[in-house]
């Protein structure tokens, strides 16, 4: 049996924790949706402490503690939002600039290197937030060898009847057998339903491949393979 402790201490201290020399109490009062935090400093913290259950004791000198470092946190964002706010826009190497005119409601684009039909862009064009002014969507790409070249439309080919096709997001991809692929986002505002549709590409059409429908995409925004 361990006799009476030579360093005498208020119930709930542990054998090698001191009590505090300026107690102060922090009682966290939980409610269904909001959290309120009361700081005491009091000369009854000690009785408090017998009464109150889990809770967390502070001194005076802790609470200077965080309070300066509150500051120091408040002043460090702030600083780092003005060195940011002034920091200098890097400068364009271009001094011109070409307008290319697109099908309707542009949505996203990419570069194609891979698919073997030299560099050139590729466009989906009429997301599904346009399907009331253009039933239908396209995807067309752009040669970029050729300065004079406009944009054209893919054909695409192997497409199930009634196929709803309003592309948003794209991704393109290829297999070890060098065979490219585009991954094609697609809503359907009207329905409700979206789709990822997948098509092989070639010079200039594409050809289709697969459908992809889940309970669990649910209006995706781009895909990645």
């Amino acid at each position: 049996m361990q006799g009476q402790d030579s360093n005498l201490r208020p119930t709930g201290y542990e054998p090698a924790e001191l009590p505090l020399l300026h107690p102060a109490m922090l009682r966290v009062q939980r409610y269904d949706k909001f959290v309120t935090t009361q700081i005491f400093f009091t000369k009854k913290a000690k009785k408090r402490q017998k009464k109150q259950k889990n809770c967390i004791f502070f001194t005076k000198n802790d609470i200077t503690i965080l309070k300066q470092l509150k500051t120091t946190l408040i002043f460090s964002l702030f600083s780092a939002l003005l060195i940011t706010a002034c920091a200098r826009l890097p400068k364009t190497t271009h001094s011109t600039g070409l307008k290319i005119q697109v099908a309707f409601a542009p949505e996203d684009l990419l570069l194609d290197t891979i698919s073997g039909h030299g560099a050139r862009l590729i466009i989906s064009c009429n997301a599904h937030r346009a399907q009331a002014k253009a039933p239908t969507g396209t995807i067309m790409y752009l040669d970029l060898n050729d300065s004079q070249a406009q944009p054209v439309a893919f054909s695409r080919v192997n497409e199930p009847d009634g196929l709803d096709f309003h592309p948003h997001g794209i991704y393109l991809s290829q297999t070890k057998a060098a065979e490219s692929y585009i991954w094609v986002v697609s809503h359907d505002e009207i329905k409700g339903l979206h789709f990822i549709y997948k098509y092989k590409v070639a010079k200039n059409e594409l050809i289709f491949t697969q459908k992809y429908q889940h309970l669990l995409i649910k209006s995706p925004n781009s895909v990645a393979a």
